[in-house]
């Protein structure tokens, strides 16, 4: 299989304590053609790890809504916590679960999201070190100082029709 067919997402959870607590996620999706990129805010008081998983959760949803659930999927993000934790085998998520009933319910729906798909890989990143985690971070921080979600779809054609739609959205620029 060419990188050209994996799908990669970039997830990013962000809590802003000087905004109340507000809690916000990003997602990016792409692949050789297309660009998905989400913003969401989440309310109030959440704590970062439950931020983060949320991300998780939404990008893998996006990914099957999008119809990447056949191909090969790579999930990026800068939570060491939550790739260990789903990287882990399912009985020691299940007495996660019992220690951590906040996640309880988060875990489970992205088991059954995990469930869908026929190629995941969970990979932990540092923070920012990629342009397109980035961007979800961006997003996140935009989406956790506001009460507002966005989404954004392009069909990319090429490099340059990519750089006609980072300038457009204003995110990082492509290398």
């Amino acid at each position: 299989m060419s990188s050209e067919d994996i799908v990669q997402i970039f997830t990013d959870g962000s809590v802003r304590p000087i905004y109340s607590n507000r809690a916000g996620i990003g997602v990016v999706i792409i692949d050789r053609t297309n660009l998905f990129a989400l913003g969401k805010n989440l309310g109030y008081h959440l704590e970062i790890n439950v931020t983060e998983m949320i991300a998780i959760e939404y990008g893998l949803l996006e990914a099957i809504q999008l119809g990447f659930q056949e191909r090969k999927v790579v999930l990026h993000s800068d939570s060491r916590y939550c790739v260990d934790i789903l990287n882990l085998n399912s009985r020691m998520i299940e007495k996660l679960k019992e220690k951590r009933k906040g996640l309880r319910s988060i875990l489970e729906r992205i088991q059954d999201l995990r469930d869908q798909m026929s190629d995941l890989t969970l990979q932990w990143i540092p923070r920012r070190s990629h342009q397109y985690h980035r961007t979800a971070d961006q997003l996140a921080g935009q989406a956790s100082r506001g009460d507002f979600s966005i989404r954004k779809f392009s069909d990319l054609v090429g490099y340059d029709m990519m750089k006609s739609y980072h300038s457009r959205f204003d995110l990082m620029e492509v290398a």
